[in-house]
């Protein structure tokens, strides 16, 4: 079974992570959404993935990459964006940001 989470970018772009592999979005239609993997440009990486427009169902499976998959690099970006937007919609310190994350 898959391993699917969303998270966000820096740029607050949507990010999907899927089995350790993290996509952005490369294109979408009026049906699905395409995504490439986010080293497609430093790697010349081809992994690709297509899911629907509420990211909930993965259409095709996902294609080769050239590189392994970082599950800690996946586990961070979420931690990252959990810090990102309690700082943002809260007002607790630093502190209690990190410690509640």
């Amino acid at each position: 079974m898959p391993i699917i989470a969303l998270s966000s970018t820096e740029k607050n772009k949507p990010l999907l992570i899927l089995n350790g592999y993290n996509y952005t979005v490369d294109k979408s239609t009026d049906k699905k959404i395409y995504w490439r993997c986010e080293h497609s440009r430093s790697m010349t990486c081809k992994g690709r993935v297509h899911t629907n427009l509420n990211y909930s169902a993965i259409i095709n499976d996902p294609s080769e990459h050239n590189h392994p998959p970082s599950v800690v690099n996946s586990e961070v970006r979420v931690f990252q964006d959990k810090i990102r937007s309690r700082a943002i919609n809260t007002t607790d310190s630093a502190r209690q940001v990190i410690d509640h994350c």
